[in-house]
């Protein structure tokens, strides 16, 4: 599954939410002490997902690699809402996402590895507003991190978006511990 890709999350609830890619779904055990226990499965049409992220409101976002989506699911696995492309209306779909975050106020943050890029997806959920979507780029021509206009033209060879940390801060590291 390789470096830099958030296999599992937890919730608020110390639920853990594993993603399982060679079986196309989502599982979510429980822990006590030392011993994990299966609670539920999702599968949401998921095709060897990669990535995964809980918000406080249990919100779960899942990198559908297979499908060049990123799923946003309830916390009983129902669909919220998916994304193929930021809302922009003027940037690339994602080819594919390897990695997803939940801002706490509804935006969410996307590792677009096909087109090398990390893009912010304003109001996926309801309550939070943007002024403009970013693209961070994580290496190449530029700083890692550096942030950019989507209009901007791209760096020569940036390297690949695999993984998203988010941090309580509000600020995104490429990669995931």
């Amino acid at each position: 599954m390789g470096p830099g890709r958030c296999l599992t999350a937890v919730d608020k609830d110390g639920r853990v939410l594993v993603v399982d890619q060679g079986n196309n779904h989502l599982v979510v055990l429980g822990f006590e002490g030392t011993e994990f226990s299966y609670l539920d499965s999702f599968s949401a049409g998921l095709n060897a997902p990669t990535g995964v992220a809980v918000d406080a409101k249990g919100n779960i976002a899942v990198a559908d690699t297979g499908n060049n989506r990123v799923v946003v699911l309830d916390r009983e696995g129902d669909l919220r809402a998916e994304f193929t492309a930021p809302k922009d209306g003027y940037t690339r779909t994602f080819n594919p996402p390897r990695g997803a975050a939940l801002e706490p106020c509804g935006n969410l943050v996307v590792a677009d590895t096909g087109n090398r890029r990390v893009v912010t997806v304003r109001d996926a959920l309801p309550g939070c507003k943007t002024w403009l979507p970013l693209v961070v780029r994580s290496g190449g021509a530029e700083p890692p991190g550096h942030l950019r206009h989507p209009g901007a033209s791209p760096p020569a060879q940036p390297t690949p978006a695999r993984g998203i940390l988010a941090h309580s801060l509000g600020r995104y590291s490429p990669g995931c511990v």
